[in-house]
């Protein structure tokens, strides 16, 4: 855990050590390029979207992606990409390194290694953890670069700013969740929704428990004829799953099915370690929160917090979550989804992949989405929806190419940038105007966009972008970008539109997990708030939960939660992060 400058220092220290080793593997982008002819930069106004990439000199960059996911897309082999090559010629502008997220190491340890080695990637993506990287003085301040982003300003204009400033500075690109107001996009049909994490049931388990509702299938049929989207009451399930008693309820009903997949017993709910967080949703637990009397708790302080682990104590001793939830990776549970062994679950690295895999197992093994049950509603929150996403983009004080690379994420969120992603550039030939209208010449590549088939000829086919999808963009250096495109205007409205309807329902069925009128709070961005939450993510969630699952007695619970609860409030200062957040909610208080 992070408690302050001193014990990073002193890690950094340990990690000088390892300065010969990890030099080995490279160097910064300025010295990687003396080998090359295409190393020199530019600076100011001659690294504009408006010049052209044939009067600029060459820009190699380095990024460490936000994780293990990211960092296989943008390593995979994409022969016919339309795409990177284009921006690499239209800013001169080209990604030399993508460098592993190291499994089992936080994004502390990997960095401090490359820091100690002098091998800084220019770009890092990260979730948070901002305020100890501007510490270091290793990364630039990039507040006057984005003031030159006139395209991502629409998104994410000054006046949001202050709620990820640093001493008045910003050093991060934030990615962008969507753009405010989001009301005007609910009743579009070609745009599936801006819902988060949400809780899934496969439609064939959730008929033999005996509930009723209406299978997928006859939903998109439906709504697909009609040129519309379903509304909650369309997909509703009866009887309501809408507190934690039933949420349990349905879980046991599961078990007593004693289905077995493969010799092994089917797994009620099975997550990462890490959604942990997200179930807790169910509870008044979560960021920081103001409640309605203007009280300012967050995280194991939350209410919520001690009854939402007891319930997951109990899930885990009645075998009603997968044991392994807190150490398995994200392939693991893939492939236990994907072969049919788990019947409830959060989130998937690609839940469309688990689908069609699913569904040639069972045809009735649809996935759906169900609203996010609640002991208090309008309790537990878990993301907070401002414009600026959970995640960013820092870059490195040294990387000489920030002008160019800060202009060229500008124009992703241009028009022209987001149609050349989506389509690819008419010189690829993919696409031609037919009465009036932009229209893929391929009947094969027209089908297999549209219905975000892989491994064909559509969008990873090509390297083009997709709105909705676990990822992103299948051109590595657009998913150096995350989150780009949050309001994407994609082939799709080129045709009828054709319901998808998995992100549609996570959509509708999520919003009991977002948080929009600004009552929550990721932290104030300061050394002092990071500490209580890096003690969840760090110390408690991959270590320290051990002790409150495997309580067997209500008596060994208590202890183990007095002990984690008092360690917490101590080691973090918890009081004084709680005072300081009373600040930050004056400064920024909730909407009206």
């Amino acid at each position: 855990m992070k408690t302050g400058l001193k014990r990073r220092l002193a890690l950094l220290m340990v990690f000088v050590l390892m300065i010969s080793l990890a030099a080995g593997c490279g160097s910064s982008s300025k010295e990687k390029g003396q080998d090359t002819p295409a190393t020199s930069t530019t600076t100011g106004t001659e690294a504009t979207a408006e010049t052209t990439g044939e009067d600029l000199p060459w820009i190699e960059f380095t990024v460490l992606p936000l994780g293990q996911q990211e960092y296989e897309l943008m390593t995979r082999e994409v022969p016919n990409d339309v795409v990177t090559p284009y921006i690499e010629e239209k800013f001169h502008i080209r990604l030399k390194e993508i460098y592993p997220r190291v499994s089992g190491q936080t994004l502390q340890q990997i960095l401090t290694q490359y820091i100690a080695a002098n091998n800084l990637p220019d770009i890092v993506c990260m979730p948070s953890e901002e305020p100890y990287w501007v510490s270091t003085g290793k990364f630039a301040d990039l507040t006057d670069y984005i003031k030159k982003m006139p395209h991502y300003l629409e998104y994410y204009p000054e006046k949001f700013w202050p709620r990820s400033n640093i001493d008045g500075r910003q050093y991060s690109i934030q990615s962008i969740a969507h753009k405010f107001p989001i009301t005007q996009y609910e009743s579009d049909p070609y745009y599936s929704g801006s819902g988060g994490h949400c809780i899934w049931i496969r439609e064939d388990i959730l008929a033999m428990c005996g509930y009723k509702f209406t299978p997928s299938a006859e939903l998109e049929e439906k709504f697909t004829s009609q040129g519309k989207k379903p509304t909650l009451e369309d997909v509703k399930i009866e009887p309501e799953i809408k507190t934690p008693e039933d949420f349990y309820q349905l879980l046991k009903k599961i078990k007593d099915l004693n289905i077995e997949v493969g010799g092994q017993p089917l797994i009620p709910m099975s997550i990462m370690g890490w959604s942990q967080f997200h179930l807790g949703n169910i509870f008044d637990f979560g960021h920081w929160r103001i409640d309605e009397n203007g009280e300012v708790d967050g995280w194991f302080a939350l209410p919520g917090a001690k009854e939402y682990y007891k319930f997951l104590n109990k899930l885990y001793n009645e075998g009603l979550i997968d044991p392994d939830f807190i150490i398995q990776k994200p392939e693991q549970l893939q492939e236990k989804v994907a072969s049919g062994r788990v019947a409830v679950g959060i989130q998937l690295n690609d839940i469309n992949a688990a689908q069609q895999a699913l569904l040639q197992i069972n045809p009735e093994a649809r996935i759906r989405y169900f609203p996010w049950p609640k002991k208090e509603p309008g309790k537990g929150f878990f993301d907070v929806r401002v414009p600026e996403g959970f995640y960013r983009m820092m870059i490195s004080k040294d990387f000489e190419g920030i002008e160019r690379f800060t202009q060229y994420v500008d124009w992703l969120y241009s028009e022209e940038g987001q149609d050349l992603i989506a389509w690819g550039p008419e010189s690829a030939g993919l696409w031609e105007i037919r009465n009036g209208v932009k229209v893929f010449k391929d009947e094969q590549v027209k089908n297999d966009v549209l219905n975000n088939v892989r491994n064909g000829k559509g969008r990873d086919y090509y390297g083009l972008a997709w709105p909705g999808g676990t990822v992103i963009s299948f051109s590595p250096i657009v998913a150096v970008v995350p989150r780009v495109m949050p309001m994407f205007k994609g082939p799709e409205r080129s045709y009828p539109p054709k319901l998808d309807l998995l992100p549609v329902m996570r959509s509708l069925c999520g919003v009991g997990g977002l948080n929009f009128d600004l009552s929550a709070s990721y932290g104030d961005n300061t050394e002092l708030t990071e500490a209580v939450s890096n003690y969840f993510w760090v110390e408690f969630a991959e270590n320290k939960v051990a002790k409150i699952l495997r309580a067997k007695t209500d008596s060994e619970f208590e202890a183990a939660w007095e002990e984690i609860y008092n360690e917490f409030l101590e080691v973090t200062k918890y009081e004084e992060a709680r005072k300081a957040m009373e600040t930050w909610f004056e400064k920024f208080p909730p909407m009206k």
